[in-house]
């Protein structure tokens, strides 16, 4: 068991996954964007799974404990 400081960002790997999840939403998000304007909030959550799904994988999960 490894503890880390509660106020670094640096060594928090949620912090990393936001990260991802945030640029594959700006490189993918034309069709995030529609959804938003039309307000249909079972889309954009459906989307926003998926876009992690797709974003976040377990290679990158496992190097960002390393």
């Amino acid at each position: 068991l490894v503890y880390l400081s509660p106020y670094s960002p640096d060594f928090n790997p949620i912090e990393e996954s936001f990260s991802t999840l945030k640029a594959h939403i700006r490189r993918h998000g034309i069709e995030f964007r529609g959804f938003v304007r039309q307000g249909v909030s079972h889309e954009i959550e459906a989307w926003l799974y998926h876009a992690y799904d797709l974003a976040v994988s377990r290679r990158k999960v496992q190097g960002w404990f390393r």
